[in-house]
């Protein structure tokens, strides 16, 4: 890989991540702020997917096991989700598009309602599928015995634990189901930009650790399997 690329990648995805957090508190911020970090965080995931340009090129390559199954699945769905907020982020803009000639504000609240719901909890899983890879990264070269790996698992399970009431809390299947035209974030949510923020960071971090548990579950069945199928009858 370049050079150049080592250092993009984590930086871009660092700022994505930290975007993301932000204009996840749309009714914390000033409708113009939203819009513009909106626009920012989208770029930048155009310039993600152009760096990993050659995952798309080897889509119809290689075996599929059940790992890289739900990694496409959750790629392609990402992808697809981002672009509909981006899509239905234009006609229900009041600000930055709002001299556009456009209609369908109504079918782009709910789309944009929808897509930005999947594309955050897409995004979070897409983030831990990632981190085991990640771990090891930090951790080459080190010692990592039992009781490290417990703590941390219980570590990852508060995280998770937090998540879940965060996810309740904000009734957050309202969003991705479409149960609701309109969500009212005033009443339901902690006051203040921070705290809001913070509890955004907690939900995103307990998905990804669900999710990289998900993923070392899929890895340890898949060597399973193919000690089974090596071992002689």
């Amino acid at each position: 890989m370049k050079s150049w690329k080592r250092i993009a990648k984590p930086v871009t995805d660092a700022a994505m991540f930290v975007l993301f957090l932000l204009v996840m508190g749309e009714a914390k911020l000033p409708g113009a702020a939203h819009e513009w970090l909106g626009i920012a965080l989208f770029a930048l995931f155009l310039f993600h997917t152009a760096l990993n340009i050659r995952w798309y090129r080897a889509l119809f390559r290689g075996r599929y096991t059940a790992k890289r199954v739900v990694q496409t699945v959750v790629n392609l769905a990402l992808l697809i989700s981002m672009l509909g907020c981006m899509v239905s982020a234009v006609p229900i803009s009041g600000t930055v598009f709002a001299a556009l000639p456009m209609g369908g504000a109504q079918m782009g609240r709910t789309l944009h309602l929808v897509s930005t719901a999947w594309a955050f909890l897409l995004s979070s899983v897409h983030l831990g599928l990632h981190l085991p890879a990640l771990f090891w990264k930090i951790m080459r070269g080190r010692r990592v015995d039992k009781t490290f790996c417990l703590l941390i698992g219980a570590i990852m399970t508060a995280f998770v634990i937090y998540g879940a009431t965060v996810f309740a809390e904000r009734r957050f299947w309202e969003e991705l189901f479409r149960t609701v035209a309109f969500k009212d974030y005033g009443s339901a949510y902690r006051t203040g930009f921070p705290a809001y923020t913070l509890d955004t960071l907690m939900f995103s971090l307990g998905l990804a650790f669900l999710s990289c548990g998900l993923r070392l579950l899929l890895e340890k069945i898949h060597r399973k399997g193919k000690m089974t199928n090596e071992t002689p009858e």
